[in-house]
């Protein structure tokens, strides 16, 4: 679904829409921050990819950005069940 070679989509200057439409196509296995945080899982290629809104000194957050997370930075993020149902959909 994204390039290999792609880490990041959206952002200023980026593409907000792009950003957002994947963030819909990628199954959500985990939220925080209240909701304006989700964690992706991109059934493809295995990686896990957050959804943000990373300038919250702007109206709404600003242009979201989708960017690629480790697994140890989604796992204190998103909490240890959430990896467990990232586990079982790399297993399915």
């Amino acid at each position: 679904m994204i390039d290999a070679g792609i880490t990041e989509v959206g952002g200023r200057g980026g593409e907000a829409n792009r950003a957002g439409q994947l963030s819909e196509k990628l199954p959500r296995v985990g939220i925080a921050d209240g909701g304006w945080s989700s964690l992706h899982f991109d059934p493809d290629d295995g990686r896990l990819w957050e959804f943000t809104f990373p300038e919250s000194h702007l109206h709404g957050g600003g242009p979201p950005v989708l960017h690629v997370i480790s697994q140890e930075e989604a796992r204190e993020k998103y909490g240890r069940g959430t990896m467990k149902e990232v586990r079982r959909r790399r297993a399915a």
